[in-house]
């Protein structure tokens, strides 16, 4: 018996589907906006965070929470446009709801 672990390149065995080579980077799936909403309602900015947007993220979520903090409805009422908001970064980066029925541009 060799020395080599077993699935090592160059010993005559497949690799299974699951396994990666160092080095080989995974691919990252889209945000979906519906996720995003949820993360937005959850904690102010996190939804935009998950989108990708970090500086996005910052904002809402300082401004929302003086919202909060100076009056009740303002913070609400930002917080409801914080949340549509996320749910459009993510879509717009491909996670919409209908991502899987859109047509792939040729």
């Amino acid at each position: 018996m060799s020395g080599r672990a077993r699935g090592s390149p160059g010993d005559g065995r497949a690799r299974s589907s699951g396994s990666r080579a160092p080095g080989e980077l995974r691919g990252r799936r889209s945000p979906s906006a519906d996720v995003a909403a949820v993360l937005a309602i959850l904690i102010p900015g996190l939804g935009h965070l998950y989108a990708g947007r970090p500086r996005a993220a910052a904002l809402w979520g300082l401004a929302i929470l003086l919202g909060y903090w100076a009056v009740y409805w303002p913070g609400l009422v930002l917080h409801g446009l914080s949340i549509v908001a996320a749910g459009r970064a993510a879509a717009s980066r491909g996670g919409g709801r209908d991502a899987a029925r859109r047509p792939a541009n040729p």
